[in-house]
């Protein structure tokens, strides 16, 4: 096994081992910074856009919005 081999296994396996609750929470903090940042733009297309793909990650993977 060459090391970007290694890398890539180790980083499949410290991902395995992160319990689920945690990763939601580290996707809302995410997900919140992204819904910030187009809130806080002046451009409204992101806005029609970005959100909307927003809501449908929180969805599909039971993202909790804990602003």
């Amino acid at each position: 096994m060459n090391k970007k081999e290694m890398l890539i296994w180790l980083v499949g396996m410290a991902i395995n081992k992160i319990d689920p609750d945690k990763l939601r929470e580290w996707a809302d903090m995410g997900l919140d910074a992204i819904e910030d940042a187009v809130a806080d733009s002046p451009n409204k297309i992101d806005d029609a856009v970005v959100l909307p793909m927003c809501k449908i990650v929180r969805e599909g993977f039971d993202i909790v919005d804990n602003d």
